[in-house]
């Protein structure tokens, strides 16, 4: 079972070597399984497979046996591939906070400045856990304690770091270290030492670093960001937001971009903090500043029973009950009916001058209404001129009704007016599977192959997908197109593909009989799926042989939209070797093109990416062609799937078959196999590739390098010197 999963990762140098080396590993434990051991996670670490969790468990259990003599005489080679398992074995020591085996990795000559997995410095993952030790050690050893945070969403650097952890011992070590204080925040999510500070509550900090200048002003990054101010705000710190206000702190600094910024009072609403948010209004607040997600008062009603009571303060103050929160649940009035405050609170806000037609793009207020089910706010919301018919991004009040199983809602909405055919309620109460609904819709005369609305079918098409052969019935009976086309939106099907896509074999053999088109146009929006690669991408032989027995189309052609694929290349890359042989025999056509969109593969492509072995061989017994292109968009070759998956076997067997080395690669974000391979880590991978005569070019060596990749860069520029 072992052999089976793994088989194409590795090389042997004789038949059976794996199969002897695994005796000895899980056989009685010797020295020399210890040493099998190590060198299959060596092999895996340094291919960039085995994941940091699976070291940090070997490295424990190393700790816990005493064995790290055996460790360090195993890693003493300087071998490429015993490189990158000792950076990887330090990073874990690192995580584990095990001083011991790092000094021994640093004294062997492990390099504390190269930045680890992820693209952080060792500094920074040791402030992370506040190992206040590890960090002096680290800068004992002259590691850069100012080095520039990683580029990814809310990195830091090692002060902001610490800051963050609330570590006020290993602040000070790393501002005694020279650590700058208003170092730059990540782009998207970062923060400053400060605003870390201001958000863990601790006062002690947030003084240590205003007199060591921090920036109390600093603006917000973006998205999940927010000023000193704010941040002490949002976690309620009523001492913190004065200290911070006493320093100068700006009341209105603007908020972070994205919606889950925040301006102080906003913050403060959040916190429900009735004291805070009295106090920043008495500072000056502005109490209808806007950000992505709403307006203070917004907040007050999203959190309205947490505290009722700031919604009154919030009106009192001025906030305006019909400003434009751009947010996409809707206004004002809409949140309150969704926050569940009920005819009181919407009640409020009316008398207070809110628009009851007011939808801001979102909901309606009398559709949060009908999506709450909550009727007696709907009839009260109808009684003050409420818009039966209005039509936002979520449709009509009466779809949502329909979509909500709500035979009263609908009801009451239809006897005031609502157009039954605004939008696609029957589809919705189809989808129910309720007759009911269905016969109360038609009876309203609802028209029973209405054209699909965005995310809609027709009610037939709903029907099918749920595999309710009854309603279908009734449903065609009245007079329903069993082929009515496909919505070009998402979620676009026929009746035969919805009930493919559902696996509703008793539908599918029912829909075939009662005349559905078979070869019936996919939709452009769904990948171009017909019925047949609907039932490939399921694995579902059983369906898959029905269909071929009522004469699909085996070979429909790609969709030229992103990840379009043939039925065959689909099985390809699902792996399933059995569907696979069964749509060859059946006449699929093995070197059909890549689609043109992005991802397009060919078969053995889409096998090779899929990482199975067994298909790739099945179809080069079929004479697939081993050398086609890569697709323009974010195509690849056969090969080159194989060097990004770092799987050696299969790159063996592409080799042998006489794939090209050095093939071109995609026109659009493409990669040669050499540089596919660099840029993962896939250090055995890179060597088999240049033993074979892959070109080390400038571009896979810079792959490496901006990966943390370093070995592996530093073999390619040994290469490109010979």
């Amino acid at each position: 079972m072992i052999y089976t999963q793994v088989r194409d990762l590795f090389l042997e140098r004789y038949d059976g070597e794996f199969i002897r080396s695994m005796g000895k590993i899980i056989g009685r434990f010797t020295q020399d399984a210890m040493l099998q051991y190590l060198k299959f996670a060596a092999y895996l670490s340094s291919n960039n497979i085995l994941p940091a969790g699976h070291i940090d468990r070997l490295l424990r259990w190393i700790i816990d046996n005493n064995l790290q003599p055996t460790l360090t005489a195993f890693c003493s080679s300087k071998t490429p591939t015993l490189e990158v398992f000792v950076r990887h074995i330090f990073e874990s020591a690192l995580r584990i906070q095990d001083t011991d085996v790092v000094q021994r990795l640093l004294e062997a000559g492990c390099d504390p400045s190269l930045r680890m997995r992820g693209g952080y410095t060792p500094l920074q993952v040791v402030s992370v856990h506040g190992y206040s030790k590890l960090a002096m050690m680290l800068l004992d050893w002259g590691v850069d304690v100012n080095a520039a945070p990683a580029e990814q969403y809310n990195a830091c650097t090692a002060l902001q770091v610490a800051a963050t952890v609330g570590d006020v011992k290993l602040v000070q070590i790393l501002l005694d270290a020279g650590a700058y204080v208003n170092a730059a925040t990540a782009v998207r999510g970062g923060k400053t030492t400060l605003q870390s500070s201001a958000a863990t509550g601790n006062a002690e900090l947030v003084h240590l670093l205003l007199a060591a200048g921090a920036d109390v002003n600093a603006s917000a990054a973006y998205e999940g960001g927010g000023t000193a101010l704010q941040a002490a705000a949002k976690k309620g710190n009523a001492e913190i937001v004065r200290i911070l206000l006493g320093a100068g702190a700006n009341v209105n600094a603007d908020a972070a971009g994205g919606k889950r910024g925040r301006t102080a009072l906003q913050a403060a609403v959040e916190s429900h903090d009735t004291d805070l948010v009295r106090f920043l209004l008495a500072s000056g607040a502005d109490v209808n500043a806007k950000t992505g997600d709403g307006s203070a008062l917004w907040v007050a009603i999203h959190y309205f029973h947490s505290n009722p009571e700031l919604v009154e303060i919030l009106i009192n103050a001025g906030a305006d009950v019909n400003l434009d929160t751009y947010n996409k649940h809707g206004g004002i009035l809409s949140e309150a009916a969704l926050a569940g405050g009920g005819i009181e609170l919407v009640r409020l806000l009316i008398n207070a001058g809110a628009d009851v037609n007011t939808d801001d793009d979102g909901y309606s207020a009398l559709q949060a209404a009908v999506e709450k089910n909550n009727i007696g706010l709907a009839q009260f919301l109808i009684n003050q001129g409420a818009d039966v018919n209005a039509n936002t991004t979520y449709g009509t009040a009466l779809s949502m009704a329909a979509s909500g199983g709500n035979i009263a809602l609908v009801e009451l909405l239809i006897h005031e007016g609502a157009v039954v055919d605004y939008e696609n309620a029957l589809s919705e109460a189809a989808r129910l599977g309720n007759i009911e609904l269905v016969q109360i819709l038609l009876d309203a005369g609802a028209d029973i192959n209405p054209i699909p609305a965005v995310f809609h079918r027709t009610p037939l098409q709903e029907a099918a997908a749920t595999g309710n052969i009854s309603l279908a019935k009734f449903l065609m009976d009245a007079g329903a197109d069993i082929n009515a086309p496909a919505s070009s939106l998402h979620h676009g099907k026929t009746a035969l593909q919805a009930a493919a896509e559902m696996g509703k074999i008793e539908m599918v053999q029912f829909l075939i009989n009662a005349g559905a088109d078979i070869n019936a146009a996919a939709s452009i929006a769904d990948s171009g799926k017909t019925a047949l690669h609907t039932a490939v991408y399921r694995d579902n032989i059983t369906l898959v042989q029905i269909l071929l027995n009522a004469d699909t189309n085996v070979n429909v052609p790609a969709h030229n939209g992103q990840y379009g694929k043939t039925p065959l290349q689909e099985a390809a890359y699902r792996g399933n070797a059995e569907l696979v042989r069964i749509l060859i025999k059946v006449g699929a056509e093995v070197n059909a093109p890549a689609s043109k969109g992005e991802y397009g593969r060919t078969a053995l492509q889409a096998a090779s990416d899929g990482s199975n072995i067994e298909v790739v061989q099945t179809l080069l017994d079929a004479n697939a062609d081993v050398n086609a292109p890569a697709a323009q968009m974010r195509g690849i070759t056969a090969l080159q799937g194989a060097a990004i998956r770092g799987h050696l076997g299969i790159a063996l067997v592409l080799l042998k078959a006489g794939a090209d080395v050095n093939a071109l690669p995609s026109a659009y974000e493409g990669r040669t196999a050499i540089g596919a391979a660099a840029e993962y880590g896939r250090l055995d991978m890179v060597q088999l590739l240049l033993n074979v005569g892959a070109t080390p070019h400038e571009t896979a060596v810079e792959l490496a390098t901006q990966n943390g990749h370093h070995v592996v860069a530093n073999l390619l520029r040994d290469y490109q010197t010979l």
